[in-house]
């Protein structure tokens, strides 16, 4: 009799049948923000990999992998894995080096070393054009465009951002196109805030109602449950530095309702953030410091996260609305210490890893 289908053995067709499967399900993990089921079909598919002798599947597998790390905050293991991703890839593999160097920018930006993540990105976006990838490209001008937006370079980041998303439009890639439009958002916001920091409340205001356009077109899009709750935190931050506090109210209540208690911390820290400002907005002082103090504990579960500082700030302003000095010094004190323990880390990390990223970037080869 004839084995069950179940019980023949596996054949290198089938390995490599599954490998492809696998990588496409850790993708749409990856995107949708599902970093812990993406790093778990990540590790089969490298076994798989290593396996059937797969270079190429191997080096996709760490490019992923980068992502995944930085989506959940471990900046370091994203490093990790985006310089293996480069040195895993053929030399004559544009495409795939295109992949790896989009990576490890992200890597280097995560450690805010930001002229090697340019180099980075650039590079990514030579090997995409050689290869005639426009998607790759596209991938590549997005991650460039964050960059470029952390650095003060607000117009090179939209300009990225419209070539990005006219070739995600082309392609009729929707989920990167989302994404791209919310990124177009992040960086009209965070204009908006370099120019309030610049005492122009006029030039910032101008700049927070284009990024709520952006959001709003991104939110209209296809759906993505992680990126609407990113994009309606982000429309409830614009609207309550408007000035818009029943809006913004109504953003996170929105994105609290699309939460789950095991979503990546880097999300779940924002969200509280966000919703402790709009909650003392509101004088719901209580709910304000609940709010703030789960940010707080969110983010302290992380290496060097933002919101680690941002949530201290944000406690000093509640407890100073609050007529209580003592405790608002307290917090204030307490977000400069924080905020100098993650500069001096990141600078003492910087300092390690730099003569490897240089080892690895003078070794692409143009």
């Amino acid at each position: 009799m004839a084995p069950a289908p179940r019980d023949l053995p596996a054949t290198d067709a089938d390995d490599r049948q599954l490998l492809r499967d696998t990588l496409v399900n850790a993708w749409d993990f990856t995107a949708a923000f599902e970093s812990r089921d993406a790093l778990r079909a990540l590790g089969e598919a490298l076994r798989l990999a290593r396996r059937l002798g797969d270079a190429r599947s191997e080096a996709q597998v760490l490019a992923l992998a980068t992502q995944c790390h930085y989506q959940r905050g471990d900046y370091v293991s994203a490093v990790a894995n985006g310089l293996d991703a480069c040195a895993t890839y053929g030399r004559n593999d544009l495409e795939g080096r295109c992949h790896a160097f989009a990576g490890v920018a992200l890597a280097f930006f995560s450690v805010r070393e930001f002229k090697r993540a340019e180099e980075s990105a650039r590079r990514a976006i030579r090997f995409a054009t050689r290869e005639r990838e426009s998607l790759a490209e596209a991938q590549a001008r997005s991650t460039l465009a964050f960059i470029l937006a952390d650095t003060g370079r607000f117009e090179e980041a939209l300009s990225e951002l419209r070539r990005a998303r006219l070739r995600y439009r082309k392609a009729g890639d929707l989920l990167r196109l989302k994404k791209a439009s919310s990124n177009a958002g992040h960086t009209w916001r965070k204009w908006g805030d370099a120019l309030a920091r610049e005492d122009d409340p006029e030039g910032a205001r101008r700049c927070w109602q284009r990024a709520m356009r952006y959001y709003r077109a991104a939110f209209a899009g296809q759906r993505s449950r992680l990126d609407d709750v990113i994009i309606l935190g982000c429309l409830g931050e614009c609207a309550l530095r408007l000035g818009l506090v029943p809006e913004a109210a109504a953003h996170l209540s929105a994105a609290g309702e699309r939460l789950k208690p095991k979503d990546p911390t880097p999300i779940l820290a924002t969200f509280y953030l966000l919703r402790g400002e709009v909650e003392q907005a509101q004088q719901r002082w209580s709910w304000a410091e609940r709010h703030l103090k789960t940010a707080l504990a969110e983010s302290d579960s992380l290496e060097n996260d933002e919101v680690s500082v941002g949530a201290r700030a944000a406690l000093a302003r509640l407890y100073e609305a609050q007529g209580d000095a003592a405790r608002a010094r307290q917090w204030k004190a307490e977000a400069k210490r924080v905020a100098e323990e993650q500069d001096e880390s990141l600078s003492g990390f910087r300092r390690q890893m730099r003569p490897l990223w240089d080892r690895f970037l003078r070794a692409a080869e143009d």
